[in-house]
């Protein structure tokens, strides 16, 4: 079953799927990887771009300026990853619904609903590293019960600000132990390219290798983390699209009406 939450497309015909009880984990990541067949070049450049934009900037101010700290070029990280991930679901949801759909809309509603997301997603991940680095379960507790937090903002799902995680929250119950190994498999590769560039940049430092030698690794490594990065958002996402679908028995976004 490719489309598992399939449901008629605008303009791109209709595809039509065995009805299915509830969202699990085998169907989120079917519809992932549809999402990706469709829309994974673009969305490895738009996200690789981004990617590349912050850490060129964090490793000339590392390289340039080491005293003056990283906090807030680490915030607008922060920020452009979420508008980044935000603008990867639309162009994932609105391709599958769509194939012909232009590109401007979908990353447009990106920039809108990931300032919308900024502040709950922010406050998300001070829980999350205050679980992890005090009590460890709790923390992975949080990072799997708000998972589909990103997918809840990008598709209009309960858009309610901060109560947007006390609703992830609540309709997360039960579904812990699927949401736990979706985290592992979106969480794995960005851990793993994360220390990677981060140790090729300690020791191109450390080594005083020169700025050169520092870029010519970190930005391609950069290019492959930020897109690892959205595949955590758009299995929430592909949960959320099982939520909608649930309550409303077919697929309809806001931006569709």
């Amino acid at each position: 079953m490719d489309n598992p939450y399939a449901a008629p497309q605008r303009g791109g015909g209709t595809e039509s799927s065995p009805a299915v009880e509830g969202p699990s984990r085998a169907q989120d990541l079917a519809l992932v990887r549809t999402w990706l067949g469709q829309s994974g070049f673009v969305i490895l450049g738009i996200s690789g771009a981004a990617g590349v934009l912050t850490s060129l900037l964090l490793d000339l101010q590392a390289f340039y300026m080491p005293e003056s700290g990283s906090s807030m070029m680490g915030l607008v990280n922060t920020v452009l990853m979420i508008i980044v991930s935000m603008s990867a679901i639309h162009i994932a949801v609105g391709r599958w619904r769509d194939p012909k759909a232009p590109l401007g809309p979908m990353i447009s509603r990106g920039f809108q609903t990931g300032g919308r997301a900024v502040l709950p997603l922010v406050l998300r991940g001070f829980a999350l590293i205050i679980g992890l680095i005090f009590f460890v379960v709790p923390g992975v507790i949080v990072g799997v019960r708000t998972l589909m937090i990103h997918g809840m903002f990008a598709l209009g799902y309960r858009d309610e600000g901060v109560k947007s995680l006390k609703h992830a929250w609540e309709r997360s119950e039960g579904q812990s132990a699927d949401l736990f190994v979706l985290v592992v498999l979106g969480t794995a590769p960005l851990i793993f390219m994360s220390l990677l560039e981060g140790a090729w940049q300690y020791v191109a430092y450390e080594q005083g290798l020169g700025i050169g030698m520092l870029l010519a690794a970190s930005l391609p490594l950069a290019f492959i983390r930020a897109f690892v990065s959205t595949l955590l958002p758009l299995l929430g996402a592909a949960r959320v699209i099982g939520w909608i679908r649930e309550d409303q028995g077919e697929l309809s976004f806001p931006w569709e009406q």
